[in-house]
C-alpha cells in the first residue's frame, strides 16, 4: 500500500503524471479490551516477504526474550504464511488463519519490528483500527502521521521495543491512552468518510471528467 511518502517520490520522478493515493480504510472496532484483560505480543506478516521473515527472527531471538524476562511466560502469536521454523521458537507460529478477530479481540501488544521495507503496514493499520497497542521500528511506522508515544511506541533496538511491549503491559494509564489515540487516528484519517472524499476527488479530475465527457459523446453518437 502506497503511503505518502512514496506518493511524494512518485511526483518527484514524475511531475506530469496524475497521482492519487486513496486511503486504506480498516473500519475500527466496536469495543476495545480492557488494560486488565490484555493479553499477550501479536505479529502478522506473510513470511515469504523477507523484510517479514528477518522481523520474526529478530523478535523471537531477540526482542521476545527481554520481554519475558520482565513479564514472565507471555503469549506470543506469529501468524502468517510460510514461518521461518528453523528459527528457535519459544513463539507459536501459527501459520495462515482464516480470521484475525480472535488474535486481534482479547487486546494483545502489536509489534512490528521491521527492519526495512516500503508502503503503509497493513498489519500496523489493522492493529491500530482494534486498539491494539503498538510497538513498532521507525520503518513499521512509516506514513501514517501517527506521532511516537501518543499514538504508537516507536524503538530502533531490541531493547526499546521490548521496553516499550513492558511498559504498556504494566502502566495501565499509558495503555488507554495509546489505544484511544491510535483509534483516534484510524477514525481522522483512515475512515470511511476519508476514503470515500478521497475517490470522490479522484473522479472529479480534470482528466476523469474529460475523459467522461468523450465516453458519453460516443455512445450519443
Amino acid at each position: 500500500m502506497t503511503s505518502p511518502l512514496e506518493e511524494e517520490l512518485l511526483r518527484a520522478e514524475c511531475p506530469d503524471a496524475r497521482i492519487h493515493v486513496l486511503p486504506t480504510h480498516y473500519p475500527p472496532a466496536a469495543e476495545v479490551p480492557a488494560w486488565e484483560e490484555r493479553e499477550g505480543l501479536l505479529f502478522v506478516g506473510g513470511f515469504r516477504h523477507a523484510p517479514n521473515r528477518d522481523a520474526a527472527r529478530w523478535l523471537v531471538e531477540e526482542i521476545l526474550p527481554l520481554v519475558r524476562r520482565e513479564l514472565g511466560p507471555l503469549p506470543a502469536w506469529l501468524i502468517g504464511e510460510d514461518p521461518p521454523v528453523d528459527a528457535a521458537d519459544p513463539a507459536a507460529f501459527t501459520g495462515p488463519v482464516d480470521d484475525l478477530e480472535p488474535y486481534l479481540a482479547p487486546g494483545p501488544v502489536s509489534i512490528a519490528p521491521l527492519s526495512w521495507g516500503a508502503g503503509l503496514k497493513g498489519k500496523v493499520h489493522e492493529s491500530l483500527a482494534h486498539g491494539c497497542r503498538a510497538s513498532r521500528t521507525p520503518v513499521a511506522a512509516e506514513g501514517f502521521g501517527a506521532a511516537a508515544g501518543r499514538d504508537l511506541l516507536v524503538a530502533e533496538d531490541a531493547a526499546g521495543l521490548a521496553e516499550a511491549v513492558v511498559s504498556v503491559y504494566l502502566d495501565g494509564d499509558r495503555w488507554r491512552r495509546i489505544s484511544q489515540a491510535g483509534l483516534s487516528l484510524v477514525r481522522e484519517r483512515y475512515g470511511r468518510e476519508r476514503f470515500r472524499g478521497a475517490v470522490a476527488a479522484l473522479f472529479d479530475a480534470p482528466a476523469v471528467a474529460a475523459s467522461s465527457a468523450l465516453r458519453a459523446r460516443k455512445t450519443s453518437m
